[in-house]
């Protein structure tokens, strides 16, 4: 099949380029930057188009542009889209993109979320969530001709975003204000830092691998972010003032608390281990 990819130079439109070319089908990129596609392109061995108007021939089209500017791309590409086209875009946020979705005419749409990085092999059993737009069993269907080897589950547009304001835009939040609190002089810290400050620098510095307007956009695009954060800066400040008065018995219950509802839990039992796996593997320079 022909695919082309819009924002093919971005990480993750780069991962489906990836995809579809080690699937045999014939894959074109499309950019802002002209240099910058023509220099990927022939890295990946893809081709190149020189407008959305060249999209109208795929009879696969990925949006991979950012969040921000998804809405916009789906409206400026739509017209263009012959009956035979399948429309798939892959933000991180739904809602923001439902109404837009259902207002194209021709071809058919999907809307996918990869649960994974642009790190993930492309080979593997990789996680998706599928948002129905119009008919979900056909959706469903017609990804899993694209994507055979893949896990689907699907969830509403607005489940969706309230469990990405806490699985997205509150990880990142709180992995930036990580790396703005401890300062410029990490050298200097991890001289003295063990298990748990190695980890979670790692994890932050990996975050800082997005785009900037990416990261925010996923705290302020998200309706339901702010929920969450008004919940975290009230438990931040209610911390606070047991710290600030110095009442170790109520703060040492609070962690109690936390403890008693998760300690159950498979993933708390396993969570030991498998911090020092991932400590070793990051001394070995594995991560």
């Amino acid at each position: 099949m022909r695919v082309a990819v819009i924002g093919g130079t971005g990480r993750m439109g780069k991962w489906f380029t990836r995809y579809f070319i080690a699937n045999k089908h014939d894959v074109a990129i499309f950019g802002r930057d002209s240099k910058k596609v023509k220099r990927v392109a022939e890295d990946m061995g893809a081709k190149t188009l020189n407008s959305l108007e060249d999209c109208k021939n795929s009879e696969v089209i990925v949006i991979a542009v950012p969040i921000y500017a998804t809405p916009k791309c789906i409206e400026q590409i739509a017209p263009k889209l012959k009956k035979s086209t399948t429309l798939i875009e892959i933000t991180s946020i739904k809602e923001v993109v439902m109404a837009v979705l259902k207002k194209v005419k021709n071809g058919s749409v999907l809307s996918i979320h990869p649960l994974f990085g642009p790190g993930a092999n492309i080979k593997a059993v990789n996680r998706y969530a599928i948002i129905p737009v119009l008919d979900s069993a056909k959706e469903k269907s017609s990804f899993k001709k694209l994507f055979p080897q893949s896990e689907v589950l699907v969830v509403q547009a607005e489940e969706h975003d309230i469990a990405m304001a806490k699985v997205l835009s509150l990880t990142h939040f709180m992995n930036a204000l990580f790396l703005k609190t401890i300062g410029e002089n990490t050298d200097d810290i991890s001289k003295l830092s063990g298990t748990t400050f190695g980890i979670q620098l790692a994890l932050a510095m990996g975050v800082m691998h997005d785009e900037p307007k990416q990261l925010a956009s996923l705290q302020v695009q998200n309706p339901h972010f702010k929920d969450v954060l008004n919940e975290m800066i009230k438990n931040a400040r209610e911390w606070q003032s047991l710290i600030a008065a110095g009442k170790q018995d109520m703060l040492s219950a609070k962690y109690n608390e936390i403890k008693s509802a998760i300690e159950k839990k498979k993933a708390f039992r396993e969570s030991y281990d498998k911090m020092y796996a991932m400590f070793r593997s990051l001394q070995k320079g594995e991560y």
